[in-house]
């Protein structure tokens, strides 16, 4: 199921997702864990349905989610002693 998660991603990014990837067999569905460039929060996707529909609904997401503009950063704020 990764291989073929890993391959909806190229089909719909035309990228290869090299992150943390986790899919988990749900007792009615699938979860797949996407760690992108953040594994502290990762993107959790899960639904109950059966295999092919479930990639029929995680390509979809895909789709609408446009990941592959998200960015992630880390600021701080500095306090000066003015």
């Amino acid at each position: 199921m990764e291989e073929k998660i890993l391959e909806l991603i190229r089909k719909v990014y035309d990228r290869n997702y090299v992150g943390k990837l986790k899919v988990n067999k749900l007792p009615n569905g699938y979860q797949v864990i996407l760690g992108l460039n953040n594994i502290d929060k990762p993107l959790t996707i899960s639904a109950d349905l059966e295999e092919d529909d479930f990639l029929k609904f995680f390509e979809k997401e895909l789709r609408d989610r446009h990941l592959h503009y998200s960015h992630y950063s880390e600021g701080y704020r500095v306090y000066s002693n003015c």
